[in-house]
């Protein structure tokens, strides 16, 4: 955490900004789980604790301002910038409140800044400092959660591209529906394995489900071009599902088959995110393929079986 002190005519060592630095830090250790936190506040404690011969009970911020005045220039003089170089700023404006704590996923994090944040708003006076939670899993948090979402921005627009193109190509509201569902039950599934597997969303796992949804979409286009030319021959639906999947269908499985052995052999790699992508990505694929050998078919007779199918030539 970062703690910059906004009145000028004060630093980290005036005995207000220590009070206010001093109850954050208690509040991280006992009610957010931080461990080992190093502060100027515990610094001055620590001193404090020295300067009386070592007795516990003076392991505190002095009472007296004067006293807090005099040990935060004993620290300053006698600790060095070499010490205190790492926790606060040379010229005393800004300081930092680190430690220790177990990481508990982002969702548990998240109920805890925002309990932190309601504290600070509450037990400090921000027109004398000012506390910015900063560090490690701060970051990684926030870079997940802005992570998390552009891959739905991403996937959405993925959406939207295809059923453009599919309208434009179909002319069929329903032939768009069939196209887009059997590709998005394979997200679904994959999403639900990484979380069943413990496997984190990043970067390199991320892009899973872009990539595999504009491969699988492919194919489910093939079938539904190829049903399109069997039913502008004048052949019952029942049928031109049967010569598509006869067809067409091979070409599909056999396809699916290729792409699913190039990238299963990224799993040779020692690199996770490379494992991780030949991994995911070939399983996504085995279950588009699967989805539209069964589900497909099931749609198309469903929704295209009720009324007579306009043919666009």
């Amino acid at each position: 955490m970062e703690v910059t002190v906004v009145d000028s005519a004060r630093t980290v060592w005036d005995p207000e900004v220590l009070a206010q630095i001093a109850r954050v830090q208690e509040f991280l250790e006992r009610s957010y789980g931080i461990h080992h936190v190093t502060s100027p506040a515990s610094l001055v404690r620590a001193a404090n604790k020295a300067m009386n011969g070592g007795d516990s009970a003076f392991h505190r911020l002095p009472d007296d301002a004067a006293d807090t005045r005099r040990i935060a220039a004993g620290l300053r003089t006698f600790a060095g910038a070499e010490v205190l170089g790492g926790l606060v700023s040379p010229d005393g404006r800004t300081a930092r409140v680190s430690g220790r704590m177990i990481d508990e996923g982002g969702a548990v994090h998240r109920v805890k800044n925002e309990a932190l944040n309601a504290f600070i708003a509450q037990n400090s006076d921000s027109t004398v400092v000012r506390f910015h939670q900063t560090g490690m899993a701060f970051l990684i948090d926030r870079n997940n959660e802005s992570l998390s979402r552009q891959m739905i921005l991403s996937l959405a627009l993925s959406f939207l591209l295809i059923a453009a193109i599919m309208t434009a190509l179909f002319r069929d509201p329903r032939l768009v529906l069939i196209a887009l569902v059997p590709n998005v039950v394979p997200m679904v599934f994959i999403a639900g394995l990484m979380g069943l597997l413990g496997i984190d969303l990043k970067v390199s796992t991320a892009i899973i489900f872009s990539n595999a949804f504009g491969i699988a979409v492919d194919d489910t286009i093939h079938l539904l071009g190829k049903l399109r030319i069997e039913l502008a021959k004048g052949k019952s639906l029942a049928y031109a599902m049967k010569r598509t999947y006869l067809s067409g269908g091979k070409a599909v499985i056999v396809m699916s088959l290729m792409l699913c052995a190039g990238f299963i052999t990224l799993i040779a790699s020692d690199f996770a995110s490379v494992y991780y992508m030949g991994l995911l990505i070939s399983i996504t694929l085995a279950v588009a393929l699967l989805s539209e050998l069964f589900l497909l078919p099931l749609l198309v007779l469903y929704f295209l079986g009720k009324r007579k199918v306009r043919v666009i030539g």
